[in-house]
C-alpha cells in the first residue's frame, strides 16, 4: 500500500486539477472535450505506472505535466484566427514531454537498482 501512495496522490492531483481547469477556469480556455481527454490519458497512465507498476517517478511528472502544461499554455498561447488558439497544442506537448521524462526516469531508476543488486 505504501508504494502506491505516490500514484494515489498524483491521481488525486490530476482529478482535482481537471475539475478546477474544466469548470472554474473554463473562461480562460473555452474547451470542453480536450481537458477531459487529456485527463483521461493522465489517469490511465498514472493507474498503469503508479498504481499497477508502483513506479515512483512517472506519476508525479504526469500530474505535473497536466497542471504545468495548462499553465505554460495559458502563458504562451496566442490567438491566430477567429476563435482559434494554440493553448491546447502547448498543453498537450508539455503533458507528453513530462510523461516521457517520467517513464525514462523510471527506466533509469530501475536499471540502476538492478545493477546494484547484481553487484552485491
Amino acid at each position: 500500500m505504501k508504494e502506491r501512495t505516490i500514484g494515489n496522490l498524483s491521481l488525486a492531483a490530476v482529478l482535482a486539477s481537471y475539475l478546477i481547469l474544466r469548470y472554474l477556469l473554463f473562461d480562460l480556455h473555452g474547451m470542453k472535450e480536450f481537458p477531459f481527454i487529456l485527463c483521461l490519458a493522465g489517469v490511465l497512465l498514472i493507474v498503469f505506472t503508479g498504481i499497477i507498476r508502483k513506479n515512483k517517478v512517472s506519476p508525479p511528472l504526469i500530474a505535473l505535466g497536466y497542471i504545468g502544461g495548462f499553465v505554460a499554455g495559458a502563458l504562451f498561447s496566442y490567438d491566430y484566427g477567429e476563435g482559434l488558439n494554440n493553448l491546447w497544442i502547448i498543453w498537450m506537448w508539455c503533458f507528453v514531454v513530462a510523461s516521457l521524462f517520467g517513464m525514462i526516469g523510471d527506466l533509469i531508476l530501475k536499471n540502476g537498482q538492478s545493477r546494484n543488486s547484481l553487484m552485491s
